[in-house]
Order: structure tokens, then sequence, then C-alpha cells
């Protein structure tokens, strides 16, 4: 079978450089030899961050790459905005989705 699945995880501990680090080294992909193959497992999307100042610059570079990337719990609004992080998703409301119910 020509499908395999992985994981691989690590800590950002919420430093964007780190994170960035991280994020371009697994999605690059001149890793690949002539014909198509590479050591290492290109990811098909990315877990991303559970804090939205990771997830914005790291999402940029997976969006940019052509790796969607979904964050359980980055809210910041500015995350809508598909045109700087066009492969973004999340799985719950943005910080102004969630503030009306709280007041």
């Amino acid at each position: 079978c020509p499908l395999q699945f992985s994981t691989e995880t690590f800590d950002t501990r919420e430093e964007p450089r780190l994170a960035i680090e991280k994020v371009i080294a697994w999605t690059d992909r001149s890793k690949f030899n002539g014909e198509g193959e590479t050591k290492d497992l290109l990811p098909c999307a990315i877990l991303g961050a559970a804090v939205s100042g990771i997830s914005m610059p790291t999402s940029i570079i997976t969006g940019f790459r052509g790796f969607p990337q979904i964050s359980p719990i980055s809210t910041s609004p500015k995350l809508d905005d598909k045109k700087q992080y066009k492969l973004f998703g999340r799985t719950i409301p943005n910080d102004d989705g969630t503030a009306i119910p709280l007041i």
C-alpha cells in the first residue's frame, strides 16, 4: 500500500522562532530525490499550535507550501484572513464569536 500514516510532535514552548524552524523542516520538499521519493515522510496536514501567536507565523508557511494547518484552540480573529492564512482552519470560533456569549 503506498499510503502511510505517521505522527510527529514537538513542543514550541510558545517560541515562534522554534515553531517556524520546525515547520520549515517538516514541509521542505527539497528532500525529494529525482524519482519523487524521500527518506522522510511529508505531512498531509499539520495540527497547529494552541496559541494564536504560534499559529499565525506557522500557518503562513504551511499555506504557502500547500499544507493545511488546523488548530484546536487558536482563537485570534486575525487568522480568519484567508489571503494571509489561506489553508488555516480551527475547531472553535474566534474570540469575536466567543465574546458575545460571555457578556
